[in-house]
Formats: C-alpha cells, sequence, structure tokens
C-alpha cells in the first residue's frame, strides 16, 4: 500500500490534495496534530504545531510513522487533539464509520479534521468498478461524499470546506499525467464533483448545555401536587436566551 503512495501516480494525487488543502484549511498553530495514513504525510506550510504524530495502520507499518495502531482503536486521549489529518484513512479502515467516531472522541472542542479520500464518481470510480485487481487503490472503499456528510453530521461536526481534485485518469507515466494537467483546470470549471479524490475539512462543535425549566422539575417531584411558585425561566428565541417570568397561583 505504501508503495502506491510513493509511485508517480500516487505522489501526484498527494500534490493535488496538498494545493487544497492550502486553500482550505486555515494557515495557523495547531497546538496537536495528528497525520494518520496510510496516504503521504502532509507537507502543508501553514500547519504549525508544538507536537505533531505520525500514525500508520499496522498494514503500513514500514510507513515513517511515530505510532502503529488500528484506525478502529486509536491510542489517543479524548479531548486532547487540535487538528487530525486521515490521509485516505477511511478508503482502507475496516470499519470506517468506527474509525471516525475514535476520531471524533479524540478531538478537542473547535477541532478539525481533514479528510483525504477516493471519490466513487468521475474515472477514478468507473476504474475501480472495471478493475480486476484488488491491489492498491482499487481495493479501497470510496466512500461517496454524500455518506460520509451524513457521518459527520451525526458526530456533531460541521463541514467547513470541500472540493474535488485530480481530474486527470490514473495511469501511472510521468510523460501522460504532465500531458494531461489541462484538465485539472477544465475539471475544476466543468465538472468540480468528477475528481478523483475529495478534501473535506469539519470542525467540532462545542457541547451546548441544555437548559430545563425550573418549574419541570419541580412538577416531577410534587408527584402532581400543586404549589403556588413565582420565579423564572428561560426559553430560547431567535437565538437568545430571554428570562421569562411565569407566576402560578394556589387553587
Amino acid at each position: 500500500m505504501v508503495n502506491w503512495f510513493d509511485s508517480v501516480l500516487g505522489v501526484a494525487l498527494h500534490e493535488a490534495e496538498e494545493d487544497v488543502i492550502s486553500t482550505i484549511l486555515p494557515a495557523r498553530y495547531y497546538e496537536v496534530v495528528v497525520d494518520v495514513g496510510p496516504g503521504r504525510m502532509s507537507a502543508f506550510s501553514g500547519i504549525q504545531s508544538e507536537r505533531r504524530v505520525g500514525l500508520a495502520p499496522p498494514s503500513t507499518a514500514s510507513a515513517p510513522a511515530g505510532v502503529t495502531a488500528r484506525l478502529e482503536q486509536l491510542p489517543l486521549m479524548a479531548r486532547t487533539v487540535d487538528l487530525v489529518l486521515l490521509r485516505h484513512s477511511l478508503d482502507f479502515a475496516v470499519d470506517p464509520r468506527h474509525a471516525l467516531r475514535e476520531v471524533v472522541q479524540s478531538m478537542a472542542p473547535e477541532g478539525l479534521v481533514v479528510i483525504c479520500g477516493f471519490n466513487r464518481l468521475g474515472l477514478w470510480g468507473a476504474a475501480k468498478m472495471i478493475s480486476r485487481t484488488k491491489q492498491v487503490p482499487w481495493n479501497g472503499r470510496y466512500l461517496s461524499l454524500g455518506r460520509l456528510h451524513d457521518w459527520l453530521s451525526l458526530l456533531q461536526l460541521k463541514v467547513v470546506g470541500g472540493r474535488t481534485c485530480f481530474y486527470r485518469p490514473p495511469l501511472q507515466s510521468s510523460g501522460w499525467l504532465e500531458g494531461l494537467d489541462f484538465m485539472e483546470a477544465m475539471g475544476d470549471r466543468w465538472w468540480p464533483l468528477l475528481g478523483g479524490a475529495y478534501v473535506v475539512v469539519a470542525r467540532k462543535r462545542s457541547a451546548s448545555a441544555r437548559l430545563v425549566p425550573v418549574q419541570e422539575q419541580f412538577r416531577r417531584r410534587a408527584n402532581g401536587r400543586k404549589f403556588a411558585i413565582v420565579g423564572g425561566t428561560h426559553q430560547q428565541s431567535g437565538g437568545v436566551v430571554k428570562p421569562v417570568r411565569q407566576q402560578w397561583t394556589k387553587r
């Protein structure tokens, strides 16, 4: 698997993804960054961090990574990671939904995750369908963008940016790839959803407390008894929490 990402086509795909990351990922300081393979480690210069960890699944243990672990059992503390880079990790995970849940648990509030994946549409998806080989990258899952967006929404992540890239056919020839470079500009303009890969950036939403009216708590404890209560509760209107006074009289 690692050998393919180091091939002519793998490097070209990585460079296209890095260009997209540089345009949609905020270039700032991230205290803790985790870079998860099996794709090539990101070299985006806008990522500055105090601690950066490279992680790869056991099947790619030969890759230069600081940690080797299953994606479904990440050895990361909860709510500690500011930026996670998933470089085609979900494409080759045994259980991609569970792996994504593990990633979200490790992310700090307002943390970001960058997901690079193979696109089911376009030339690459067609090549996967007709390919007779079970080698990388054709043995990947190729998650649809619709399914990925659903998972992110269920996990309380908000998509803040995303694009497809690499509109050239998957050819292992530097000459052909360079000669077909004009297809990148054409694809961005005329068929933006048909790229060979996609990059999605999502942010973890901060946990919000649920307001429980005081009167409701009294009602539950009273077991049907009536009380004379004069007090305040809260209701949300137009995104602003306003105090509302209500009065109950003894009957």
